[in-house]
């Protein structure tokens, strides 16, 4: 059976099937005989869904991470709207629905407005809304909504997973997922990601029914592949990938601690991207050497006021006691349209990646902005701690901000607090800022490019979308020649050049980048070890003879072809 790889990693278990009636609503009365009962039984499951919500929140951040756990901040906001509530209690009392069925119908109305709405932050949320009214019916008629997992070493099969179920997932039994319906970006796909489960989703309806209870599967959640019942040869052959997947990772804890060094002298680091200073350990213990792109948006999400310039300041302290030489590079704060923070206007926009965000919010907000350049600024005095400003697009920016900088600095003097000096950097991360490469080289220590949304506005594909997912590649010859031209402006000036996002890890462009001097690669932390074995094969080849041959290319299968070529005997 053929899928899309939603979390990488093979699994071998017993299939629990999960598209049964225990994971289906009773059908109930769509009238109600007495509103007043109705309204006091949505309220009493309304207050246990915020219950169970808060608590899953807890549990995610506790287990995974802040970033994480901000998936049900989306469900939280639904249900605390009274938009929500007042819609349902109009079908109660104008239309003497029960509660049942003015939640469906609400539900139904909230996800036409975000298709009709076309937004593809919105649509992804489309899940979050369906699980949001699943939570609600079952409390309303009574039904459990933990998944009780008695049986160990299985595979859930169902037809569509939301985050709520991923998140109540007993880990030591669940080895793997599988889905008829969904996409390797939806909020479920993350948290099986994050939780390291091997899943497969979109296998289509008519293969989940080909499954059984009890049937066994191999999950292969690097290629999008399911094995039902497999025969004794396909078995053997995943049982020896398990194995060697094993070995494999015994292996690289070799390159843990080594350095990777050019003829030079001149140091590459391998560094991690982290949303919280609790994954500052995790990139750590994956030979991590420091932190190339801390996301602080997420200190500021979840909670009901932004953290003071204290609480911020030991968060950073806390990564600091990880890391207290490697580089640490804190991004201020990137945020838009798509997410909410207290004291901040950031009303909805149709297209939040191309408004009112990241930079251009932190200029608008000079006093919220100080407060962290200062926080920043404080860290520094303890670490080795960069600074790095996101989606910049012109000079103007870049000055402005480096004035704030330079009031931030002057309020610490005047309050008699020790700060400390920092390279100031920017992320280069649309075409703009590609086209100004050689001027805003002139007023930065360090470029990094942040090769998500650079592929996202250079190609005009949003990864969410799955009509057009397929377009998003980091092998695309016009991102490369890109990649090209800033690290070449950046060496032209003499400042460092490093890259973060997922195409800092890919395997296949390691080389690439190690022939465009690219001085750290931040990526997530599962694929440091890896990326440091490639790395360390090819120090001492010829990489600038890569360089020329991908850049003479002009598909994206060309480069493909050529690069996987490289790899043909590793």
């Amino acid at each position: 059976m053929i899928g899309t790889e939603a979390s990488p990693g093979i699994a071998i278990g017993t299939a629990i099937l999960l598209f049964g009636k225990e994971n289906q609503t009773a059908s109930t009365d769509k009238k109600s005989k007495d509103q007043e009962i109705e309204l006091n039984r949505y309220y009493q499951a309304l207050n246990e869904a915020l219950d169970d919500v808060k608590d899953l929140k807890n549990k995610v951040k506790d287990k995974i991470g802040r970033k994480e756990a901000h998936i049900f901040s989306f469900q939280e906001d639904i249900l605390r709207s009274e938009d929500f509530s007042n819609s349902i209690e109009d079908f109660i009392k104008k239309e003497n629905f029960s509660a049942e069925e003015a939640v469906k119908r609400v539900i139904r109305k909230y996800v036409a407005q975000l298709v009709e709405n076309g937004d593809s932050y919105l649509q992804v949320n489309e899940d979050d809304l369906k699980d949001v009214g699943d939570r609600l019916l079952k409390l309303l008629q009574g039904q459990e909504i933990k998944i009780n997992i008695e049986k160990n070493n299985i595979i859930i099969v169902t037809k569509k997973l939301n985050p709520s179920q991923i998140a109540r997932f007993d880990t030591s039994k669940v080895l793997g997922i599988v889905t008829a319906e969904g996409s390797a970006t939806s909020h479920a796909a993350i948290l099986a990601d994050s939780l390291n489960i091997p899943a497969v989703v979109g296998i289509g309806e008519e293969n989940l029914q080909k499954i059984k209870q009890g049937d066994k599967l191999i999950v292969d959640g690097h290629e999008g592949l399911v094995h039902l019942n497999p025969n004794k040869d396909i078995l053997l052959r995943y049982q020896k990938k398990l194995e060697q997947d094993r070995d494999k990772k015994q292996k690289l804890q070799k390159y843990k601690n080594k350095k990777l060094t050019r003829s030079d002298g001149t140091q590459i680091y391998i560094s991690g991207n982290i949303g919280n200073s609790k994954e500052a350990a995790t990139v750590k213990n994956q030979g991590g050497e420091g932190i190339g792109l801390f996301r602080t948006e997420f200190l500021f999400l979840n909670q009901n006021t932004p953290p003071t310039e204290e609480e911020q300041l030991e968060t950073y302290r806390e990564v600091l006691q990880v890391f207290p030489e490697d580089p640490v590079i804190i991004r201020t704060l990137d945020i838009g349209g798509d997410k909410d923070i207290p004291g901040l206007d950031l009303s909805g926009e149709e297209n939040p990646y191309l408004g009112y965000r990241a930079i251009r919010v932190c200029l608008d907000y000079p006093d919220f902005f100080r407060q962290q350049l200062r926080a920043i600024l404080r860290a520094a005095a303890e670490g080795n701690v960069k600074l790095m400003y996101p989606m910049i697009s012109s000079l103007e920016e870049v000055r402005a901000a480096n004035s704030l900088l330079r009031e931030a600095r002057g309020e610490l003097d005047a309050a008699g607090k020790e700060y400390g000096e920092l390279e100031v950097g920017i992320m280069i991360e649309v075409p703009a800022a590609i086209a100004m490469a050689r001027e805003l080289a002139r007023e930065v220590d360090f470029f990094s490019i942040g090769t998500n949304d650079l592929i996202q506005y250079a190609v005009a594909v949003d990864r969410r979308n799955e009509r057009v997912k397929g377009l998003f590649t980091p092998f695309h010859p016009s991102v490369l020649r890109m990649v090209t031209k800033t690290a070449t402006a950046a060496k032209e000036a003499n400042i460092k050049v490093y890259m973060c996002g997922e195409a800092a890890g890919e395997k296949l462009l390691l080389p690439f980048w190690l022939g465009l001097e690219i001085d750290q690669l931040s990526m997530n932390p599962s694929k440091i070890l890896e990326a440091k074995r490639i790395l360390s094969q090819w120090l001492e080849k010829d990489t600038q003879q890569v360089v020329e041959e991908v850049l003479s290319n002009n598909t994206t299968a060309e480069i493909q072809y050529y690069l996987s070529r490289l790899f043909e005997d590793d």
